[in-house]
C-alpha cells in the first residue's frame, strides 16, 4: 500500500532548476510548509570557455590518412552531466517512495533535458511542468511562488 493512501498525504517534491543551479523543495500534504530538502542544491561550476571549445578542430587517423574531426562542444556535454546529477537523487526518492508526486519548474532548455534524464518510474510521478526560470530566487520567494502554482 502506498504512503498516500495509508496517511491521506500526498508528500510533492518541486525540482526548480536552470542550465546552472538546481534546487529541491518538499510539501508534505496539501497546503502544508514549502521547504528546501536538505542536501538537494546543485551548482554547475562555469567554465571557461578555453576548456569547453577548441579553435581549431581536432585531428583523427584512419587507415585513408589524418582527417580533421568536427568541433566538440563540451559544454552541451557539461550539461548533461550537470543535469544527470540532479535527476539522479530525484529518481533514488521515486524508487524509495521519499515522495509521491513531481513538479518540475525549470528553465525551458533545462525542463527538457531533465524530462529526458528522469527515469520512468520518476516520470510517471510528475503531475506538472512549469517552464520558467525560477532558480534564482530566494527559498522564501521561490516557495511562495511554488505554492501559488500548485493553487493556480
Amino acid at each position: 500500500m502506498k504512503a498516500e493512501a495509508m496517511t491521506g498525504k500526498a508528500k510533492t517534491w518541486f525540482v526548480v532548476a536552470d542550465a546552472a543551479h538546481g534546487r529541491v523543495f518538499a510539501q508534505d500534504g496539501s497546503g502544508g510548509a514549502i521547504l528546501p530538502v536538505p542536501g538537494l542544491t546543485f551548482v554547475h561550476p562555469v567554465e571557461k570557455d578555453s576548456d569547453l571549445f577548441t579553435d581549431r578542430p581536432s585531428r583523427s587517423f584512419d587507415g585513408g590518412g589524418r582527417h580533421s574531426a568536427e568541433r566538440h562542444d563540451r559544454a552541451g556535454e557539461h550539461q548533461r552531466k550537470f543535469i544527470e546529477t540532479i535527476a539522479a537523487p530525484i529518481q533514488k526518492g521515486a524508487a524509495s517512495g521519499a515522495f509521491t508526486r513531481l513538479v518540475l519548474v525549470c528553465a525551458p532548455h533545462t525542463l527538457g533535458e531533465l524530462r529526458a534524464a528522469l527515469g520512468p518510474h520518476s516520470a510517471k510521478l510528475v503531475v506538472r511542468e512549469v517552464d520558467k526560470d525560477l532558480a534564482k530566487l530566494g527559498d522564501s520567494e521561490l516557495a511562495a511562488r511554488l505554492g501559488a502554482l500548485l493553487a493556480g
